[in-house]
């Protein structure tokens, strides 16, 4: 597994291993399957929950959490009317992108920018990524902001997906 980035830049991202069976679902198009596999994966004990959970314990000192997830699928070209606007996904404390493009370089645009809300002129821009990588990133209750810009060319599709902390009991 290879890291760069950390916590403390806002993200950090890593190369995982994911399922055969995802690649023959994208190449397929059968994106409820997908989304049905990745909301098993999430499942206590299963491969993406099992990732996640030490970032989510590390970030937020917690262990409880719920989650979200959505495919995200943008066909380029998008007009200028999509290009991403700045936001912080505050409701939430951790949120992540993983990548399912097997040819991220057949793709212009779907650049994921990050940026702290207190020096919002220096702006980290990720390009789209390998299958298989994950970005996990820090939300407004941390002081992080983010956007995607616009695809001008090709597909990209992410799985997209938020962690927030359950009360502790």
């Amino acid at each position: 597994m290879k890291k760069e980035g950390s916590h403390t830049s806002g993200f950090a991202h890593y190369q995982i291993d994911l399922p055969l069976k995802w690649t023959k679902l994208v190449q397929d198009g059968d994106y409820d399957q997908l989304y049905n596999d990745a909301m098993a994966a999430m499942n206590e004990g299963q491969f993406l929950s099992n990732f996640l959970k030490p970032h989510f314990l590390e970030l937020t000192g917690r262990s409880g959490y719920s989650h979200e997830l959505m495919l995200a699928l943008r066909e380029g070209p998008q007009s200028q009317d999509d290009e991403g606007i700045w936001h912080d996904d505050a409701s939430r404390d951790l949120a992540f992108s993983l990548s399912l493009n097997h040819r991220p370089e057949s793709i212009k645009g779907g650049d994921l920018h990050l940026r702290n809300k207190d020096s919002r002129e220096k702006v980290t821009t990720l390009d789209t990524q390998l299958w298989g990588t994950i970005i996990i990133f820090a939300t407004g209750r941390y002081g992080w902001e983010h956007k995607i810009s616009r695809v001008t060319l090709g597909n990209r599709l992410v799985l997209v997906g938020w962690l927030t902390s359950k009360p502790d009991l």
